[in-house]
């Protein structure tokens, strides 16, 4: 996230199969917690994490992330991933 409009943002993207994203967090490699979101709606760049804690740019890395959704066919499903930041 460097400001220019392109990936400065991670948020969930879907093709229009997830009804819902009912959890996003997402911990650096130490455990702790740098971002969480509750019922986000997908492809809103807005509601993603901007690669800041607390108001402060995180240091370049790799952050692992975690979500929980339901798709329109009903199923709740979770993933998980690995997100890398680099300024």
């Amino acid at each position: 996230p460097n400001g220019d409009g392109i990936n400065d943002r991670f948020f969930p993207q879907d093709g229009g199969d997830v009804e819902v994203v009912h959890l996003l967090m997402i911990f650096d490699r130490w455990g702790e917690q740098v971002f969480s979101a509750v019922d986000l709606p997908t492809n809103n760049a807005n509601l993603g994490w901007d690669g800041r804690l607390n108001g402060q740019p995180v240091n370049p890395g790799n952050y692992v992330w975690y979500l929980e959704a339901t798709y329109r066919n009903g199923v709740r499903n979770s993933r998980k991933g690995t997100v890398v930041v680099v300024r």
